[in-house]
């Protein structure tokens, strides 16, 4: 398993390079993509943020619409930039990593450990992470390039680990309990109880629960300064921790300059190795160098290191060699996307693939009744109608759309009353040049103006923020949809009429969980037509059903 620095630069100068220069249109493509995203936010954001530079040029008096109409574009420039970059970056960037781990990572794999097997997207299992005792199992977890094999009688796997967790609440905090290379190996001798090593520096928040263990002292003063070691038995770790194990897991320490844990348990070696980086994934910002294909060929012989520096090929009297552990199942897909990257292999995924399975694993799906027709929520109050070549979806909510009428116009009297306040008092302590005449334009709010005459931008603020949520409430708000040949119908807010969808492209219905969606048959549909206001769950799935029933029917 072993490889020779010129085995490595003769595979770059031959096979890596022309592999790297081709996935470079790649790499440049999504660079390009993320700048241009980026530079669509951050200048909104500069407006914002050097507001007072900006209140310099403008008007006296009229500096308080900076604020405002920064933020405004802020809003507008990241939904923008999600509708326009977001999907076709991410497929980029799929298809780019997809391609670079089987066509570069793969290369320099079998080079390395010809006798060993590569899975780019499975990984070690979290119960087998978590089993081993050495980290704080908080937070979400992730596993990837896993490597199986044999290193003489060992039988190994080891994978790409990161878990991280976040503390919550208004001063949140990220904390990386580890992010690096995990193994797994069969130890050469029988063990029953469990015995861990950690730095002696380790933070509390990467390690795990210690309170069933005890410390154990050692006659290595090195060693000790080095390593904590706690164990369920202190005859056991002694009878492991050797002072020739001892001497190889400094080595081991000293090999690869990070910090190292690891545990004994149930005849069986754990070893993490923290790199707070990671591994085996391709530069966007720059192109991979050869010393970056040097250091990948070094992380994967370095399972064969540990076999050797610890000398797990010696067995122990009666000690067996258990390879279960290479026999063990691959891991299921965690959820739609990860689904998608196991398809993507050849690097040929589309945003419309990218984007189906993002709708999957929030739940979102294309109705299918070939289980029987969904039945009426018996505590629904929504009107399904049909006719020949006609179906309406009545879903009423009369009041409640009177109610957020009444809200906004209240929100808008605030809104307008304040601004009044505010270009009024500017008019009179220091004159506002070009925007004088709005100070007669705007509405005496005789009910209102006694209150917001104090802290009118307060006011203003506050209530131009709910007056435009409440605004986009009611105006969008469903209340009815007509599906005919030729167009399903929308009506929404208080139009008189419908908002036209033509059949064809519209012939798809998308179920959220409290929500009914309508889309093209066709082509990437990041921001599918609402058909529905917020339902309940069950509600959402029947008028889902109704819809795709009536588009059947009322197909020419």
């Amino acid at each position: 398993m072993s490889v020779e620095q010129a085995d490595v630069d003769r595979l770059y100068d031959s096979v890596l390079a022309p592999k790297i220069a081709e996935l470079e249109s790649l790499r440049l493509g999504l660079k390009k993509t993320i700048a241009k995203a980026l530079v669509l936010i951050v200048v909104p954001f500069l407006l914002v943020w050097f507001g007072d530079l900006v209140e310099l040029v403008l008007p006296v008096g009229a500096g308080f619409l900076t604020s405002a109409i920064g933020m405004l574009l802020v809003f507008a420039a990241v939904l923008f930039a999600g509708v326009r970059y977001l999907i076709p970056g991410f497929t980029a960037y799929i298809n780019y990593r997809q391609r670079f781990k089987h066509e570069v990572v793969a290369e320099i794999f079998r080079i390395v450990c010809p006798t060993a097997s590569y899975a780019p997207n499975q990984g070690i299992s979290e119960a087998m992470f978590d089993g081993a005792g050495i980290f704080n199992t908080r937070g979400s977890f992730r596993s990837d390039d896993r490597v199986r094999g044999k290193i003489g009688e060992t039988p190994f796997e080891a994978a790409d680990v990161q878990r991280q967790y976040s503390t919550g609440g208004k001063n949140s905090t990220t904390y990386i309990v580890f992010k690096g290379l995990f193994f797994h190996l069969d130890f050469n001798k029988t063990v029953r109880g469990t015995t861990i090593v950690q730095p002696e520096s380790a933070p509390s928040y990467r390690v795990g629960d210690r309170s069933r263990l005890n410390a154990v002292p050692l006659e290595s003063l090195e060693f000790e300064q080095e390593f904590a070691v706690y164990s369920d038995d202190q005859v056991e770790a002694r009878y492991i921790l050797t002072p020739m194990m001892m001497e190889r897991l400094l080595s081991l320490r000293s090999l690869t300059g990070r910090p190292v844990y690891m545990a004994f348990k149930d005849n069986r070696a754990y070893l993490g190795i923290n790199y707070d980086r990671a591994l085996f994934e391709p530069g966007i910002a720059s192109t991979t160098s050869k010393a970056a294909i040097e250091d990948i060929a070094q992380l994967f012989t370095l399972a064969e290191a540990i076999v050797h520096e610890l000398d797990l090929n010696t067995r122990i009297w009666t000690k067996g060699v258990d390879d279960s552990l290479l026999k063990r199942p691959d891991q299921p897909p965690a959820d739609g996307l990860d689904a998608v990257a196991l398809q993507a292999d050849a690097g040929t995924l589309t945003p419309e693939q990218l984007w189906s399975a993002a709708l999957a694993s929030v739940g979102s799906s294309e109705p299918d009744d070939a289980a029987g027709p969904v039945q009426r929520p018996s505590h629904s109050s929504i009107v399904v109608e049909r006719s020949p070549g006609l179906a309406t979806i009545a879903y009423g909510g009369t009041l409640t759309m009177i109610v957020l009428v009444l809200c906004w116009t209240l929100a808008v009297a605030v809104t307008v009353s304040a601004a009044r306040t505010l270009v009024v008092d500017a008019s009179a302590t220091m004159g506002i040049g070009p925007l004088a005449p709005l100070a007669g334009s705007l509405p005496a709010v005789p009910m209102v103006d006694g209150y917001t005459a104090t802290l009118p931008m307060a006011w203003l603020v506050g209530a131009t923020i709910s007056g435009s949520l409440l605004g986009l409430t009611w105006m969008l708000r469903v209340r009815k949809v007509t599906i005919t040949p030729d167009m399903v119908g929308i009506h929404r807010g208080l139009r008189p009429w419908p908002r036209r969808y033509p059949r064809p492209p519209y012939e798809k219905v998308i179920a959220m969980d409290r929500s009914v969606h309508i889309g093209k048959a066709t082509g990437l549909n990041l921001l599918n037509p609402s058909a529905s206001p917020m339902l309940k769950a069950d509600e959402a799935r029947w008028v889902a059903y109704e819809m795709r029933r009536a588009l059947k029917e009322t197909v020419r």
